[in-house]
């Protein structure tokens, strides 16, 4: 009977951590951990989790995200301007809950991006073609990118834990954020960002 009690407790306790570990999108129901750790040239980061969205395009759901931002940076002021500062480290990982081909992620990002930097000068073009040409595979549901803005301007991306690229340019990465961050998000920037205090 002890035994039992205590299988019981254990295996509460188990789900109440494994509860606090992780965050959910409420519209998709995509867990994601509430913090991610990883090293990056020589250091070593801690991010904590700011909030998760979604991607709707014409009312289908097409991918869940959530946002990360360095442990201990100062979100104080405007948290959509803390999201952009180039000196901490972020990242946004999304969980794809609809099928893409690489045509369509390719011209998304090429479109956001020609919205983030209008009248691109050659350079900028040039990062654009880069980082479009991370995405090389269709989409599938199930799985995960993960995109990384380290200090520095380098940003990193990676598909299920596979770098799929990386370039370095501190405006193209502010650029390349405030597709979820800007003026004009992809996604609800509060829902995003809901975590800060």
């Amino acid at each position: 009977m002890k035994l039992m009690i205590f299988s019981l407790l254990f295996s509460f306790m188990s789900v109440f951590v494994y509860a606090q570990d992780t965050i959910q999108d409420s519209s998709t129901k995509q867990t994601f951990p509430s913090q991610v750790n990883f090293s990056f040239d020589g250091k070593d980061y801690t991010l904590d989790a700011t909030g998760t969205a979604v991607r709707k395009k014409f009312l289908v759901k097409v991918y869940a995200i959530a946002s990360y931002l360095q442990k201990g940076a100062a979100a104080s002021g405007d948290k959509f301007q803390a999201m952009l500062n180039p000196n901490y480290a972020k990242q946004l990982t999304i969980k794809w809950v609809h099928d893409a081909s690489a045509d369509k992620l390719q011209e998304g990002y090429r479109e956001s991006l020609n919205k983030a930097i209008p009248n691109p000068t050659p350079e900028q073009q040039n990062l654009i073609n880069q980082f479009v040409g991370f995405f090389k595979q269709d989409a599938k549901v199930g799985d995960t990118y993960t995109i990384r803005w380290l200090p520095g301007g380098y940003v990193d991306v990676s598909l299920d834990g596979n770098k799929t690229g990386s370039l370095k340019n501190e405006e193209f990465a502010k650029a390349l954020w405030s597709i979820w961050f800007g003026n004009s998000p992809a996604v609800d920037r509060d829902s995003l960002t809901s975590r800060l205090k």
